[in-house]
C-alpha cells in the first residue's frame, strides 16, 4: 500500500520492512479471526477447501470499504492471467539474468511441452551474466 503497488520481493526485504512508513502502515493494522471463515475446515483438521479473506479499511473521516475473496490470486482456483504471470517473471529475474537471457528462458518455457531435450532450458537457466 506504501508503494501502490502488489508485493514483490522488493518489499519483503529486511530494510523494506523496517522503513518507517510501513512500519506506521503495520501499525494501523488490526488482524481479527472469523470463525466463520473456518467453515471449510475438514473434521480431520486439514486446511479449508475454501480460503477466504474478508478486508474492511476505515478512512481517517470514518468511512469504510470492503471486499472479499474467496481464494487468493494466483491460486488453481483463481488463476493469474498469462499477462501477469509474464509480468511476475520479469519482475523477478530482472537483477539476475540479461534481458536477453529472460527471453529466452521464457521462450523455452512457453514452448515446455514440445522439447525433447530440456538440455537448453537448464543452460538458459544456470547462464552466469
Amino acid at each position: 500500500l506504501v508503494d501502490g503497488q502488489g508485493l514483490s520481493v522488493d518489499q519483503v526485504s529486511a530494510g523494506r520492512v523496517n522503513d518507517r512508513q510501513v512500519r506506521a502502515l503495520a501499525e494501523k493494522v488490526k488482524v481479527c479471526p472469523d470463525p466463520e471463515l473456518d467453515r471449510g475446515l475438514e473434521a480431520d483438521g486439514l486446511p479449508p477447501v475454501v480460503i477466504s479473506c474478508r478486508m474492511k479499511v476505515m478512512g481517517k473521516n470514518g468511512s469504510t470499504a470492503s471486499a472479499a475473496v474467496d481464494y487468493a490470486r494466483g491460486s488453481a482456483e483463481n488463476p493469474p492471467t498469462q499477462n501477469e504471470l509474464r509480468a511476475k517473471f520479469e519482475h523477478l529475474v530482472e537483477r539476475v539474468v540479461s534481458c536477453e537471457q529472460a527471453r529466452e528462458i521464457e521462450s523455452l518455457v512457453e514452448g515446455l511441452e514440445d522439447l525433447t531435450d530440456v538440455s537448453p532450458l537448464i543452460t538458459a537457466v544456470t547462464k552466469r551474466i
